[in-house]
C-alpha cells in the first residue's frame, strides 16, 4: 500500500501518463522515487515512462530497481529487456528476458522481445525457434508474426514471409504495423498497386509512422511517379530526421528527378551530419604498417549475385594479385545464385551477412582485420553507410554502385576516371578524395546469354531507350519528340517495368501526348523475363539514346556489346559523363554530344548513315572485346596499384 501522504500525488502520476503526459509523469514519478525507495510500481511505472520518451539510461534504472523488488512481474521483466535492447545492450537484455521467462514460459511480449534480441545478437536461427513459439501461445500478438515474418524475409526471401503478415493483418486489422509489412513484402513480390493499398492502410491508421511514408515512396518509384515519390519521402524524414534508409532512398530519387547540384550537395551533408565523425577518428587500428604486406581487401555489397555490380566486379576480382591481396567478400542479401557460387571461388574468404546488425557486421569485420574496405552500394537498397560512418578500417572506399558522394567524413576515397571526373573538376561536391584509378572505372563482363549478333535489315529506323525508365525526364522526352520529327517515320522504343499494367502503361500515354510525342510511333516494351529475351531484343533497335542527366551504365555496355550504337549527352559531373567515359574506352567519342541541340543532330546523323549489316554490328562487339572495358589484366592492375597506393598514405600517416 501507498502511504497516504503519496497517495495523492502517486494518482496525480498516474493520471498523466493516463493522459499521454509521458514527461510531467516521468518527473513525478522520479519524485515519488525518492520518497518511496522500496515501492515497486512507483519505480515500475517512472521506468516506463523514461521508456516511452526514449531515456533508455533512465528507464534501465527504474526499470533494474523494480525488477529486483519483484522478479515475478513479468511485464516489468520485458519492459526491461526493452530499456536494455533499445540502448544496445544486448546480453543484459537476453539474461533478463530469459530470467522472465522462467516465470510464465508463454507471455508472447516476452517470447517476441527475447525473439528481437537473439536476431540482433546474430542468433537468427534460435530467434526463429522463439518466435515461431510466440505465435502458437493462446491469443498470439500481431506483432509475433510481424516480427517472425520479418526475420524469415530476411532468412529465405519475402515470398515464404507473405503468410506471416497476413496473419498479423487478420489478427489486427487496425494496427499500422501490419499492414506495412504486407505493403512492403508485397513490393518486393512485385505487386505495386495492392503494396500501395495495404501501405495507404498503414498510413491512415498512423499518419506518423515515417517508414509507412517512405515504403508508401518507393512504390510510388515504381508506378513512376517520382515527383509524388519525393514529397512521400519528405514526409517520413520530416517524421523521422535521422533514419538513413529513407534519405539515402531519397537522395537516389533526387538522382533520377536530376535536381541541381548544389541541392544534392546540400542532401548528401545532411546525411553526412547524421554521424559524428570524431566517434569515426577515435578508432584506433593495431594493424601493421608494412607498406610491403599483403593487404587485406574486403568488398561489401548486397549485390553479389546476377545483378549490375556483379558484371563489372567480376573481372576486377578475377585480374587482382593473389600475391599481393587477401580478398575478402562480404555478401548482404539473402539472394544467391550461380553468380555468387563464382565469385566466392575468386575470393578468399565469403560471408554472408544478411539480416544481421550493424554491431555484430563491424565485430565480425573487425574480426577480420580488414586493411581496406571498399563499399559497392553507396545510396542504393540494403546499403551500410552508418555502418561506415563509425570506420570500420583503416581505409574506407566507395566505388561503382552510387554516382555520387556518400557524404561521410569516414569514406576516405572514391574511386572514379578521368572523363567522369576531370582534374579540372575542383568543385567541393565530395566528403571523399577522388581516385582516378583509370582513364575508364569500369570493366565489363559480357554475359553468355548475349549469345550471337542478329539485325534485322527491314523497317524504319528504330531509336530505343532500355535504361531504367526512371532516368526518363521530361526533358529527355522532349528532345526525343525533335528527334522524331527530324528522322521522318523513324520509331521510338521505350522499355521499362511493369509496362504491361494498363495503370503505368496509361500514365506513359499520357505523358507523351502532353510532351507532344506522336503515341503512334512509341512501342512500349516491358521488362524481359530472363537475359536471353532481352538481348535478342537488341536485335529490333537500330540506335539506342542514353538519358540525361542520369547516364545508363550496364544498359551502354549490353548495347555495345551487341553491336548498337549509343548516343549520350555528356554534363558537369560524373552522373552525366558516365557515357562518355564509356564510349571514349570503345573508341567512339563521336557519339557524344555536348549540347542538347548537337543530341538530337548526332543522333540523325547516324541514323542517315546507319549500317545495318551483320558485320558492321560485329565490328563493334569486336571493337569492345578489343578496348579498356574487356582489358581485364589492366584493369585489374589500375584497381590493385590504386589500392596499394591510398593503403601506404594510411601506413605512412601514423594515424
Amino acid at each position: 500500500m501507498i502511504s497516504k501522504r503519496w497517495e495523492l500525488d502517486f494518482r496525480k502520476a498516474v493520471a498523466l501518463q493516463e493522459s499521454g503526459q509521458w514527461a510531467k509523469a516521468e518527473a513525478a514519478y522520479v519524485k515519488l522515487c525518492e520518497l518511496a525507495p522500496y515501492h515497486f510500481d512507483i519505480f515500475h511505472l517512472c521506468g516506463t515512462a523514461s521508456l516511452k520518451l526514449g531515456h533508455y539510461k533512465e528507464a534501465i534504472e527504474k526499470l533494474a530497481r523494480a525488477y529486483s523488488l519483484n522478479q515475478k512481474s513479468t511485464l516489468c521483466g520485458v519492459r526491461l529487456g526493452v530499456a536494455y535492447n533499445n540502448a544496445g545492450n544486448l546480453h543484459e537484455a537476453e539474461a533478463v528476458l530469459r530470467a522472465t521467462l522462467t516465470v510464465d514460459p508463454i507471455f508472447s511480449p516476452t517470447l517476441i522481445e527475447l525473439g528481437k534480441v537473439l536476431w540482433k545478437l546474430g542468433k537468427l536461427d534460435e530467434a526463429e525457434k522463439i518466435l515461431i513459439q510466440a505465435t502458437t501461445v493462446n491469443k498470439p500478438l500481431a506483432e509475433a508474426y510481424e516480427t517472425l515474418g520479418a526475420l524469415i524475409t530476411v532468412k529465405q526471401g519475402y515470398g515464404p514471409s507473405e503468410v506471416y503478415f497476413r496473419e498479423a493483418v487478420k489478427l489486427d486489422p487496425n494496427r499500422s504495423r501490419s499492414w506495412f509489412y504486407l505493403g512492403v513484402c508485397r513490393y518486393y513480390m512485385g505487386y505495386i498497386g495492392e503494396a500501395l493499398t495495404h501501405l495507404a492502410n498503414s498510413i491512415n491508421l498512423d499518419g506518423k509512422f515515417a517508414q509507412a511514408h517512405a515504403a508508401f515512396g518507393l512504390a510510388l518509384e515504381k508506378c513512376f511517379r517520382l515527383n509524388h515519390a519525393y514529397e512521400a519521402y519528405l514526409t517520413a524524414i520530416q517524421l523521422q530526421p535521422t533514419n538513413t534508409e529513407v534519405r539515402s532512398s531519397m537522395l537516389l530519387l533526387m538522382q533520377y528527378l536530376g535536381r541541381p547540384r548544389s541541392e544534392l550537395d546540400l542532401a548528401h551533408r545532411e546525411f553526412g551530419s547524421l554521424f559524428n565523425p570524431e566517434e569515426a577518428l577515435k578508432v584506433k587500428f593495431n594493424y601493421s604498417r608494412d607498406i610491403n604486406r599483403k593487404i587485406k581487401l574486403a568488398f561489401i555489397s548486397p549485390d553479389f549475385r546476377t545483378h549490375a555490380v556483379s558484371v563489372f566486379m567480376e573481372p576486377i576480382l578475377q585480374s587482382l594479385d593473389k600475391a599481393k591481396f587477401e580478398i575478402f567478400l562480404y555478401h548482404d542479401l539473402v539472394i544467391v545464385d550461380e553468380t555468387t557460387e563464382r565469385l566466392k571461388h575468386l575470393a578468399d574468404k565469403y560471408t554472408n551477412f544478411t539480416g544481421l546488425q550493424n554491431d555484430f557486421v563491424i565485430k565480425k569485420i573487425k574480426e577480420d582485420e580488414i586493411d581496406v574496405l571498399v563499399d559497392l552500394a553507396g545510396h542504393t537498397g540494403y546499403n551500410r553507410l552508418p555502418m561506415f560512418a563509425k570506420r570500420v578500417a583503416p581505409v574506407q572506399i566507395s566505388y561503382l554502385g552510387y554516382p555520387d558522394t556518400t557524404g561521410l567524413a569516414a569514406m576516405d576515397y572514391r574511386f572514379v576516371d578521368c572523363i567522369t571526373d576531370p582534374q579540372e573538376d575542383t568543385l567541393n561536391f565530395y566528403s571523399e578524395k577522388r581516385v582516378r584509378f583509370s582513364t575508364c572505372a569500369w570493366s565489363y563482363l559480357p554475359p553468355k546469354a548475349a549469345g550471337e549478333l542478329k539485325v534485322q535489315t527491314q523497317g524504319p529506323i528504330t531509336f530505343a531507350c532500355i535504361n531504367n525508365y526512371s532516368k526518363v525526364t521530361d526533358f529527355m522526352l522532349s528532345l526525343w519528340a525533335l528527334l522524331l520529327e527530324v528522322v521522318p517515320e523513324s520509331r521510338l522504343v521505350i522499355k521499362g517495368e511493369h509496362f504491361s499494367d494498363p495503370l503505368i502503361k496509361n500514365r506513359l500515354t499520357e505523358r507523351l501526348i502532353k510532351l507532344k510525342i506522336p503515341v503512334e510511333r512509341v512501342d512500349t516494351w516491358d521488362r524481359t523475363v530472363g537475359f536471353e529475351e532481352y538481348f535478342e531484343s537488341f536485335s529490333k533497335i537500330d540506335i539506342a539514346l542514353d538519358t540525361f542527366p542520369y547516364n545508363g551504365t550496364t544498359t551502354t555496355c549490353d548495347t555495345l556489346w551487341m553491336g548498337v550504337p549509343v548516343i549520350t549527352l555528356a554534363g558537369d559531373r560524373h552522373i552525366n559523363r558516365v557515357g562518355q567515359s564509356l564510349l571514349t574506352a570503345v573508341g567512339h567519342p563521336v557519339w557524344v554530344a555536348k549540347t542538347p541541340q548537337d543530341y538530337v543532330a548526332l543522333a540523325a546523323e547516324v541514323a542517315r548513315g546507319l549500317d545495318r549489316s551483320l558485320d558492321k554490328r560485329k565490328q563493334l562487339r569486336d571493337k569492345v572485346r578489343q578496348s579498356l572495358l574487356c582489358n581485364y589484366s589492366t584493369q585489374g592492375a589500375n584497381f590493385g596499384q590504386s589500392v596499394q597506393e591510398v593503403w601506404q598514405t594510411w601506413c605512412r600517416s601514423g594515424e
